[in-house]
């Protein structure tokens, strides 16, 4: 342990940041990912009730003979049952993703 400490003491500020930051780093990113995770599948749920709000709607206009059309959004979120917040949310984060990756 002394030797670590001779050894630590001998490098300069900067030196110390950077082996800090290497050490510490990807602790940060790992606990970062874990919160971020669970907020991605919450938008991730949010569009598979949509597109599952959307083909009941369907499923529905397809009985009735009804093969094109063209359903207006107010009608999906009221079938989804989902807070229009939350939707635009999703949306937002579902248009960034496919925008940025």
């Amino acid at each position: 342990m002394e030797t670590f400490n001779i050894w630590w003491s001998g490098l300069s500020r900067d030196q110390h940041i950077a082996i800090s930051l290497a050490i510490a780093g990807p602790i940060f990113a790992t606990i970062l990912a874990i919160r971020i995770h669970p907020i991605r599948l919450y938008y991730i749920r949010t569009i598979e009730h949509l597109e599952a709000a959307e083909r009941r709607i369907r499923a529905e206009a397809w009985k009735l003979g009804a093969h094109n059309v063209i359903i207006p959004p107010e009608n999906i979120i009221k079938e989804s049952g989902l807070s229009k917040w939350r939707i635009q949310r999703a949306m937002r984060w579902h248009e960034r993703k496919r925008k940025y990756g």
